[in-house]
């Protein structure tokens, strides 16, 4: 119920911004109390990565979201939903398990849930798993062996990536960072087919 609430409250609260008039950014990456943010207009974080703002991707439902700043081509990273849950995108430095899931866009146009979902194994085995509308299971990630995870190898190839788990009293979680030396714009995405990407 209480996330029920939020989403709610978050709903009412935009529709209520976006009925009031006034100049909606404070040095373009702030959103004063009060203003509004409608149209194309959006708000582009302070390190020129990020950008927040309303789209249809299919002409007729609109929503808010998150994508990358610099790329021509939206690539969505975050739709607005209930608050605590990643979508279908995991970002560098985001904590990923327990009871998260990255659940695939419906298709190309649609960002509503889909069918393809990344989860911690609900048999308590300490690995991922794809699955498809829940029981199916399309792959496994093997288990975290204290480096990788044992059916994932590439894992291991610290290159790009650093890789690390976190296990608690509430599950695995797992953290990818990218090596210092790289500077790229990087996400683990479930699509809306069978191929999580990387």
């Amino acid at each position: 119920m209480g996330k029920l609430f939020q989403s709610l409250f978050f709903a009412v609260n935009v529709f209520i911004q976006l009925k009031s008039n006034g100049d909606a950014m404070e040095a373009g990456d702030t959103l004063l109390l009060g203003a509004s943010l409608t149209g194309n207009q959006t708000i582009i974080s302070k390190n020129g990565t990020f950008e927040l703002g309303f789209f249809t991707p299919n002409g007729s439902n609109w929503y808010i979201g998150i994508w990358y700043a610099q790329i021509p081509q939206k690539t969505y990273v975050w739709v607005a939903n209930s608050f605590d849950k990643p979508v279908d995108t995991l970002l560098l430095g985001m904590t990923f398990g327990g009871r998260q899931k990255l659940v695939s866009w419906k298709n190309s146009f649609d960002p509503t849930l889909g069918f393809f979902s990344l989860h911690m194994d609900p048999s308590g085995s300490k690995q991922f798993v794809l699955t498809w509308n829940n029981p199916i299971q399309y792959w496994e990630s093997g288990t975290w062996d204290g480096k990788i995870y044992i059916g994932v190898p590439e894992s291991e190839d610290k290159h790009y990536f650093y890789m690390s788990v976190e296990i608690n009293s509430t599950g695995l979680f797992h953290i990818y960072t990218l090596n210092p030396q790289f500077s790229a714009l990087t996400r683990c995405v479930v699509p809306i087919n069978n191929r999580v990407a990387l």
